[in-house]
């Protein structure tokens, strides 16, 4: 009686978990501006931090790679869009072409705003 009294607990402090609605939650949202395009001529997605969140890693002036194909939009050169970091870690690759490298290379998603 008391292992089913117990699991009934443990079940009941689990439940609020399973349907928790977490599309609530916080994003840390980073501001960027497009300064460089893959056109086909090899050069590297990229994005300057224009803003970023109270107490992240990376700050304004960094530059991180992204794919264009994450937004809804085709992005042009200067157009500034919102995004959170799932991951990044400094470029390490050598580059040959004229093209802007970024200062890491990243795993982003865009905000929902």
């Amino acid at each position: 009686m008391k292992v089913t009294i117990t699991k009934l607990f443990i079940a009941a402090l689990l439940v609020p978990i399973f349907i928790c609605d977490c599309s609530n939650k916080i994003q840390n949202c980073y501001i960027g501006k497009v300064i460089s395009l893959n056109k086909g001529d090899g050069c590297k997605n990229v994005l300057a931090i224009t803003k970023s969140p109270e107490n992240e890693d990376l700050v304004v002036d960094s530059s991180i790679s992204f794919d264009p194909d994450l937004f809804q939009t085709n992005l042009d050169y200067g157009d500034l869009v919102s995004f959170s970091i799932i991951s990044y870690e400094n470029y390490k690759w050598i580059s040959n072409t004229a093209c802007l490298i970024p200062q890491y290379a990243g795993i982003i998603e865009p905000c929902s705003d």
